[in-house]
Protein backbone atom coordinates (compact mmCIF):
# COMPACT_ATOMS: atom_id res chain seq x y z
CA UNK A 1 0.00 0.00 0.00
CA UNK A 2 1.58 3.28 -0.95
CA UNK A 3 2.02 5.58 1.77
CA UNK A 4 0.38 9.68 1.75
CA UNK A 5 3.42 12.15 2.05
CA UNK A 6 3.08 13.49 5.50
CA UNK A 7 5.73 15.01 7.70
CA UNK A 8 5.70 13.32 11.05
CA UNK A 9 7.92 16.02 12.00
CA UNK A 10 5.77 18.77 11.30
CA UNK A 11 2.17 19.59 12.84
CA UNK A 12 -0.59 18.51 11.03
CA UNK A 13 -2.35 22.03 9.95
CA UNK A 14 0.77 23.49 7.68
CA UNK A 15 0.69 26.64 6.11
CA UNK A 16 1.03 26.90 2.22
CA UNK A 17 5.04 28.40 2.69
CA UNK A 18 5.56 25.09 4.55
CA UNK A 19 3.91 23.09 2.00
CA UNK A 20 6.39 24.59 -1.04
CA UNK A 21 8.86 24.13 1.72
CA UNK A 22 8.26 20.68 1.34
CA UNK A 23 7.74 20.17 -2.57
CA UNK A 24 11.56 22.10 -2.78
CA UNK A 25 13.10 19.88 -0.56
CA UNK A 26 11.18 16.92 -2.59
CA UNK A 27 12.91 18.67 -5.73
CA UNK A 28 16.50 19.18 -4.30
CA UNK A 29 16.80 15.39 -3.17
CA UNK A 30 15.29 14.27 -6.83
CA UNK A 31 18.20 17.04 -8.53
CA UNK A 32 20.62 15.64 -6.75
CA UNK A 33 20.05 11.83 -7.79
CA UNK A 34 19.04 12.88 -11.52
CA UNK A 35 22.32 11.92 -12.45
CA UNK A 36 20.80 8.12 -12.80
CA UNK A 37 23.47 6.77 -10.08
CA UNK A 38 23.04 4.79 -7.00
CA UNK A 39 23.64 7.42 -4.19
CA UNK A 40 24.11 6.20 -0.65
CA UNK A 41 21.58 7.74 1.76
CA UNK A 42 24.15 9.08 4.17
CA UNK A 43 25.75 11.08 0.87
CA UNK A 44 21.82 12.43 0.49
CA UNK A 45 21.16 13.52 3.72
CA UNK A 46 24.78 15.67 3.63
CA UNK A 47 23.72 17.51 0.69
CA UNK A 48 20.53 18.33 1.37
CA UNK A 49 21.14 18.94 4.87
CA UNK A 50 17.54 17.69 5.68
CA UNK A 51 17.19 15.55 8.93
CA UNK A 52 17.75 11.91 8.25
CA UNK A 53 14.38 10.73 9.36
CA UNK A 54 13.04 13.11 6.54
CA UNK A 55 15.24 12.49 4.20
CA UNK A 56 13.65 8.74 4.63
CA UNK A 57 10.41 9.59 4.67
CA UNK A 58 10.79 11.28 1.51
CA UNK A 59 12.85 8.61 -0.25
CA UNK A 60 10.38 6.02 0.69
CA UNK A 61 7.45 7.84 -0.62
CA UNK A 62 9.40 8.53 -3.72
CA UNK A 63 10.12 4.84 -3.80
CA UNK A 64 6.45 3.91 -2.93
CA UNK A 65 5.50 5.63 -6.49
CA UNK A 66 8.34 4.49 -8.15
CA UNK A 67 9.89 7.81 -8.70
CA UNK A 68 13.38 6.31 -7.43
CA UNK A 69 14.54 2.58 -6.48
CA UNK A 70 15.69 2.61 -3.18
CA UNK A 71 17.75 -0.25 -1.60
CA UNK A 72 17.21 -0.23 1.96
CA UNK A 73 19.85 -3.11 2.59
CA UNK A 74 22.78 -0.94 0.87
CA UNK A 75 21.47 2.12 2.17
CA UNK A 76 21.14 3.27 -1.38
CA UNK A 77 19.14 5.33 -3.76
CA UNK A 78 18.85 6.17 -7.98
CA UNK A 79 16.03 8.12 -9.74
CA UNK A 80 13.88 5.72 -12.01
CA UNK A 81 14.95 5.95 -16.09
CA UNK A 82 11.39 6.53 -16.87
CA UNK A 83 11.21 9.81 -14.42
CA UNK A 84 14.80 10.60 -15.48
CA UNK A 85 13.57 10.46 -19.00
CA UNK A 86 10.72 12.74 -18.24
CA UNK A 87 12.40 15.47 -16.11
CA UNK A 88 14.77 15.45 -19.71
CA UNK A 89 12.02 15.90 -21.36
CA UNK A 90 10.90 19.11 -19.70
CA UNK A 91 13.88 20.61 -19.88
CA UNK A 92 14.04 20.32 -23.46
CA UNK A 93 10.41 21.74 -23.61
Amino acid sequence: MKRAFTNPLSPQEEHPHTELKHLQEIDDLITLINDGRWHPIEEIVNKTQLAKPKTEEILHFLADYNFILLNDEHKKAKITLSLQKFLKGREAA
